[in-house]
C-alpha cells in the first residue's frame, strides 16, 4: 500500500523498515514481582494502582523498563495503562491524570535516551488500558458504542464512537496507519443511537468483568488463562452443561491457579492457554 503522508519524525518508520522491531513484555507482571508494599503504592488507599508507582515510588517502572532495555528490546511501553480519569478516579487521583501519564512518558524516555546508539535507536510507546465504564443505550442497554476516550492536555476529550464490531479494529490493525474504505461496516447514526448515559459497572451483577479486569492488570499471561477459562466455560453454558452462575467461578479458580508468565511469545501464550483450558474442563467436571 502506497501512502501519501508526509512524516516529520522518521526514526520509528525507518528502523521498522530495516528491522522487526521488538517491543517490551507485561509490566503489570514484572511490577507484581517487585513485591511491592502498600508503602510503595503511597498507602492502603493506591495499593494495586500501578500507574501511581510513577510518583510515589519512579524506582519501580525504571527497573523493569531497565530489565527490558538491557536484554536488547527496540521499544519500552510506558507505565500508563490504567493512566485515564475514569480508572484514576477509583483511587482518587483523576485530577492527576496527566500529571502520573507525562511522568510516566518522561521516566520511559529518560531510559530510552540512555540505552540508544546511533546502530540501535530505543523507541518509547504510550500504553493506553480499558476504563472500565459501561455504556448504555436506550433499548439496547447492555451495547458499546464508545470504545475509546482519549484526553488532551487541554481538557478535550476525543471519543472513538461506531456500533459493536470487530471488523473495524482488525481491519486497522492490518492496514495501520491508512485508513481503508469498508462497505459492510454499519456506518454509525447518533439520531439513531439515542441517548448516550454512563455508568460505573457493579462488579457483584457483572463478576467476570471483575476478574478480566484484575488479568489485565497482572499482565503476562493472565489474560491468556482469562480468555481461555472463559470460552470453555461459556461453551459448556451454551451446551446445556454448566449454569450461567458458575462461568464467573470457573474463571476464578482458573485463575487462582494459574501462575503468570512472560507473554512474549507464541509458545508461551499457547502453552498458558492449552494448560487454562485442560483446567477449566477439570474445574467444570469436578463441581
Amino acid at each position: 500500500m502506497t501512502s501519501n503522508r508526509t512524516y516529520t519524525r522518521r526514526a520509528f518508520l525507518d528502523a521498522l523498515a530495516q528491522r522487526v522491531l521488538v517491543y517490551d513484555g507485561a509490566m503489570g507482571t514484572s511490577l507484581q514481582n517487585l513485591n511491592l508494599s502498600a508503602e510503595h503504592y503511597g498507602g492502603e488507599k493506591y495499593n494495586g494502582c500501578p500507574d501511581y508507582l510513577n510518583i510515589t515510588y519512579p524506582e519501580a517502572p525504571i527497573s523493569v523498563h531497565r530489565s527490558f532495555l538491557e536484554v536488547g528490546v527496540d521499544v519500552i511501553e510506558t507505565n500508563t495503562f490504567r493512566s485515564n480519569r475514569l480508572t484514576l478516579g477509583e483511587y482518587g487521583l483523576g485530577e492527576r491524570t496527566i500529571e502520573i501519564n507525562k511522568v510516566g512518558a518522561q521516566l520511559a524516555r529518560k531510559l530510552a535516551d540512555e540505552f540508544s546508539t546511533p546502530e540501535q535507536p530505543r523507541f518509547v510507546a504510550g500504553s493506553m488500558g480499558p476504563s472500565g465504564k459501561l455504556l448504555a443505550m436506550g433499548e439496547e442497554a447492555e451495547q458499546s458504542l464508545v470504545h475509546a476516550f482519549v484526553e488532551f492536555v487541554d481538557g478535550s476529550v476525543l471519543a472513538q464512537v461506531g456500533f459493536p464490531t470487530m471488523e473495524l479494529p482488525i481491519l486497522y490493525a492490518l492496514t495501520h496507519p491508512e485508513r481503508v474504505a469498508d462497505a459492510g461496516t454499519r456506518r454509525f447514526d447518533p439520531v439513531a443511537a439515542g441517548s448516550l448515559t454512563f455508568e460505573p459497572v457493579r462488579p457483584e451483577i457483572y463478576p467476570a468483568y471483575r476478574l478480566g479486569r484484575a488479568a489485565g492488570a497482572t499482565g503476562g499471561t493472565a489474560a491468556t488463562a482469562f480468555n481461555a477459562a472463559n470460552e470453555v466455560a461459556v461453551g459448556l453454558f451454551l451446551e446445556g452443561k454448566m449454569r450461567f452462575g458458575r462461568i464467573a467461578e470457573t474463571i476464578a479458580r482458573v485463575l487462582d491457579a494459574h501462575r503468570p508468565t512472560d507473554a512474549s511469545t507464541l509458545e508461551a501464550v499457547l502453552a498458558a492457554d492449552a494448560a487454562a483450558r485442560r483446567l477449566a474442563r477439570e474445574v467444570a467436571c469436578s463441581s
